[in-house]
């Protein structure tokens, strides 16, 4: 074996960096060529495939997320995309592949090597710590002392207001992390998709220990428990006239989805309000959680919000905190409404999300539509892009906004487009920039 190949494929999880900088420089001690493979298995039905040195995974050991990029890939899970995949190794010529993610990423290289004899090692990449054969899978570790320390952090805030705090942690499929969490956090009850949950009985002890003078509990829950999740959890709890006042804190992506059912009941100038104080991301994801009929709304009103006094982000910030137990945004974000920032929100959202709310909001105010879809169109890395990918963004974009882009692009952007087109197609973009003469850009 000469050549071999690493992915990052699932759910990202801390530490995934360091595997990928341990395979390459493992991989060149002992005279291999590695080749990394981005955006999981779908990069390798692309062909995204890139060579990859030792300086190329530099500093890496402490950095999140992956390098590499990772994707959920349907067409990986018929036979045609395997043999796709299957034939972009052999074009590369690599002869093995090491692939990093969780159980779905393990299945994935299982019918790989026996639908197509590649040979593959998987490195466990997951914070459910749910693979079989190792102590700890990578990331593990670290979401749970992440979750060990929100939940420190949340019994301060129970004990304080004597209350009942539902804590909702990572394991769709496995409760370990909400088990360890739980143990090495103090919680008075942990409830995990392993066991079934007797409600019930889960009120008469909380209520025993009332009785008995606690005055606040913490309950983790993991997030595939059968009685649902924590909101689930404690809106059954909460039926109970002593347990009314409960809370949920739900630590990582789900927080997101609770705090859009938060939110809903408000009125959308109060969403938009708060969201605009709120990273793009956090906001984007929070507005895919609303009800489809005010999420063009909320843009609307984020994109006509003036200033709003630093005060005012306090005490939104503050009341997140008493409803989730932990803070959404940064308190450093302090940019608020306008186009700009509706640009940012909608660049975050998945599943053409963005195009339906525009469509909506031309209906109420096409002239901001057009700004807003001027604004969101960049050519900002295309040069990175490869040949396929770039086509693919091409046949999406009309021609007048391609112009209008061209313009102040540089001769290698360019002449990268242009040979990715027809050349009719080409030429009839050349002619339109020659004609369109100056134009005012920002």
């Amino acid at each position: 074996m000469k050549r071999i190949g690493v992915l990052t494929s699932g759910g990202d999880s801390p530490g995934m960096n360091a595997g990928i900088r341990a395979v390459v420089r493992t991989a060149i001690h002992s005279g291999l060529e590695v080749f990394g493979i981005k955006r999981g298995y779908q990069g390798l039905i692309d062909g995204d495939v890139t060579p990859m040195d030792a300086r190329s995974v530099s500093g890496l050991v402490g950095r999140g997320g992956t390098v590499l990029f990772s994707a959920r890939c349907k067409p990986f899970y018929e036979p045609e995309g395997r043999a796709a995949a299957a034939e972009c190794l052999a074009k590369h010529q690599i002869e093995g592949l090491v692939v990093i993610g969780g159980d779905g990423s393990y299945r994935g290289a299982l019918k790989l090597h026996a639908e197509h004899g590649i040979r593959c090692i998987g490195m466990p990449g997951t914070i459910d710590n749910d693979i079989g054969g190792t102590d700890f899978t990578i990331g593990y570790d670290t979401a749970l002392n992440i979750a060990v320390e929100a939940i420190d952090r949340i019994r301060d805030t129970a004990t304080s207001h004597g209350r009942i705090f539902f804590v909702e942690v990572m394991g769709r499929h496995s409760g370990y992390l909400a088990m360890m969490s739980g143990i090495a956090g103090g919680a008075e009850e942990i409830l995990v998709p392993e066991t079934p949950t007797d409600l019930p009985a889960l009120v008469k002890k909380l209520r025993e220990m009332r009785e008995k003078g606690k005055r606040s509990c913490i309950v983790v829950v993991a997030e595939g428990d059968d009685a649902g999740h924590a909101i689930d959890v404690a809106r059954e709890v909460s039926k109970n006239a002593e347990f009314e006042d409960s809370r949920v804190s739900v630590i990582g992506h789900m927080q997101r989805g609770m705090v859009a059912g938060l939110l809903e009941r408000e009125h959308p100038q109060t969403v938009a309000l708060i969201l605009s104080t709120q990273t793009p991301d956090h906001s984007s994801a929070i507005i895919s959680h609303l009800p489809e009929e005010i999420q063009s709304d909320v843009i609307y009103r984020i994109a006509t919000l003036d200033s709003v006094s630093p005060g005012v982000i306090d005490r939104i910030e503050d009341a997140l905190h008493r409803e989730i137990g932990v803070v959404v945004g940064t308190q450093d974000q302090r940019q608020v409404g306008g186009i700009p920032k509706v640009v940012e929100i909608l660049d975050h959202m998945e599943n053409n999300l963005d195009a339906d709310i525009l469509d909506n909001l031309e209906e109420v105010d096409p002239d901001m539509v057009e700004e807003i879809r001027k604004q969101m169109f960049t050519f900002e890395d295309l040069t990175a892009v490869d040949g396929r990918s770039l086509q693919m963004i091409l046949r999406e974009v009309n021609n007048d906004s391609l112009t209008l882009a061209l313009k102040t692009a540089s001769d290698e952007l360019r002449e990268n487009i242009y040979s990715n087109m027809s050349a009719r197609a080409a030429d009839m973009i050349r002619d339109d920039l020659e004609a369109l003469g100056p134009v005012q850009i920002g």
